[in-house]
């Protein structure tokens, strides 16, 4: 379960180290009200209670792509990189 650490998310792994990744504090805020009391599952479910496949999560940013009336091709790493681009040009520290 992801942790909020300070303007940070924290994800917890066991393959990985621990990654930190810089979110605005409304987001924070937001991601604390989605999960409420949970301590255990996935940040996001699916409607079974279980994560959300690789291409379910393509078909979700492709949709919302074509809902926003975007004609090029959006991946969800062009949507982290955008972001993250955000983040940079809001100047929110990176550290």
């Amino acid at each position: 379960m992801p942790r909020f650490l300070s303007g940070k998310i924290c994800s917890d792994s066991r393959a990985t180290p621990d990654r930190y990744v810089p979110i605005l504090p409304s987001l924070a805020q937001e991601l604390r009200t989605h999960l409420g009391s949970r301590l255990s599952g996935f940040l996001f479910e699916s409607n079974r209670a279980g994560q959300y496949t690789l291409r379910m999560v393509q078909r979700v940013v492709h949709d919302a792509a074509v809902s926003a009336g975007i004609e090029r091709a959006v991946t969800p790493q062009l949507v982290r990189a955008s972001a993250f681009a955000l983040l940079l040009d809001a100047r929110m520290p990176l550290d």
